[in-house]
C-alpha cells in the first residue's frame, strides 16, 4: 500500500513538471510563441499545489473517518475536472491555431476566440483555415491589429491550460493522501496483531 502511495505521489510530482517543462522546450501543447509562459506558469501552479497538499497532508489525514471519506469524492472530482478541462483546451486549441492549408503549411496562425472588424467578416464568409490560406502573410498584420482580442484568447487559454494539469496534479495527490489514510485505519496493514484476535 505505501508503495502504491509513493508511486502516487512521484505521478503528482511528474505531472507538476514534465507537461511544462516539455512546453518551455518545445512549444508543445500551446499557441504559437506562448511555450514559456505557458509551461512556466503551469511548473509554478502545480508545483505550489503540490507543496500546500503535502504540507498540509498530515493534518487532512487527522480528520475524522466521516471528512476523510470525502477525499474520494475529491478525487473522482479532480479526475473528472481533467477530463472536461483537457477536453475543453484541446477543443479551444484545435479552433485557435490554425496552419496553413498545403502546399504552403509552412505558417501557424493564432486567431482570437471574438474575432473583431476585417478579420470576423472574413471568418464568417469562409473559415479560419480559408482565411489562413487566402491571406497568407497580410494575414499575420490583420492579426497582430487584434491586440485585446489575441490577449483575451491566451489568457483563457492559459487558464485552461495550468487548470488542466493542476486538477491531475491535486488528484493523484488526494488520492495518494487517501491511501495513506488507509494504510493508518487498517490493522493488518499497521502490523496491529490484536485484530486478528
Amino acid at each position: 500500500m505505501k508503495q502504491v502511495q509513493a508511486i502516487l505521489l512521484s505521478l503528482g510530482a511528474l505531472v507538476s513538471a514534465v507537461p511544462g517543462y516539455t512546453s518551455i522546450q518545445t512549444g508543445i501543447g500551446t499557441p504559437p510563441d506562448h511555450g514559456p509562459v505557458f509551461g512556466g506558469t503551469q511548473i509554478a501552479i502545480s508545483s505550489l499545489m503540490l507543496l500546500g497538499i503535502l504540507l498540509y497532508r498530515s493534518d487532512i489525514m487527522r480528520m475524522n473517518r466521516n471528512r476523510l471519506s470525502r477525499i474520494s469524492g475529491w478525487c473522482a472530482a479532480t479526475f473528472l475536472a481533467f477530463l472536461l478541462l483537457y477536453s475543453t483546451f484541446l477543443n479551444l486549441c484545435t479552433v485557435r491555431v490554425v496552419n496553413e492549408a498545403p502546399p504552403h503549411n509552412a505558417q501557424v496562425f493564432y486567431f482570437p476566440i471574438w474575432p473583431g472588424g476585417e478579420l470576423a467578416k472574413a471568418i464568417d464568409q469562409t473559415s479560419r483555415q480559408e482565411v489562413a490560406s487566402r491571406y497568407r502573410r497580410a494575414l499575420q498584420e490583420i492579426l497582430d491589429e487584434q491586440g485585446i482580442r489575441l490577449a483575451a484568447t491566451t489568457g483563457i487559454l492559459l487558464l485552461f491550460y495550468v487548470a488542466t494539469f493542476a486538477s491531475l496534479v491535486a488528484a493523484f495527490m488526494f488520492l495518494s493522501i487517501r491511501m495513506g489514510a488507509q494504510v493508518e485505519d487498517d490493522p493488518v496493514v499497521t502490523g496491529d496483531t490484536r485484530a486478528g484476535g
